[in-house]
């Protein structure tokens, strides 16, 4: 929760999955109770590296995921396009977003992102994983 941006503030919107204890891992049945995912972080120091792991997860949980615009990574995997992107993170701008992602729910733009992460989930899949770290270990050896 440390690292969601306005999660108090938006917990009438969505479900927060907190992940404060990391010797409990019942939190990773409930990702897939969604019909979206958020992953909008709070400001982090500027030389940390934050992977697009929230995208992946939502990637594999089936779902359309909410992205700030500044997340250069999330923007590399999910392209110009998405319909997802939130460019201004003041709370009432975050919660308009949410509301109109609500709105959009299966219509024509909900199918467009979720076909965008299905293409995520391709590329990440185990035996995608297994045969890109295979080219990478036989060019090594």
């Amino acid at each position: 929760m440390g690292n969601c941006l306005h999660a108090k503030k938006i917990a009438d919107l969505v479900r927060v999955v907190d992940v404060h204890d990391v010797f409990d891992t019942s939190w990773m049945a409930r990702l897939f109770e969604s019909n979206v995912h958020y992953a909008i972080r709070a400001a982090n120091e500027p030389r940390v590296f934050k992977p697009f792991l929230k995208g992946f997860v939502a990637a594999h949980c089936g779902v359309p995921i909410i992205v700030a615009a500044a997340d250069a990574e999330a923007r590399h995997y999910l392209g110009d396009d998405y319909p997802f992107v939130v460019e201004n993170l003041s709370l009432g701008s975050v919660r308009q977003h949410i509301e109109l992602f609500a709105d959009q729910y299966a219509t024509l733009t909900w199918k467009s992102a979720l076909e965008r992460l299905r293409e995520i989930a391709a590329q990440s899949n185990r035996r995608h994983v297994e045969e890109e770290l295979r080219v990478v270990l036989d060019a090594i050896w």
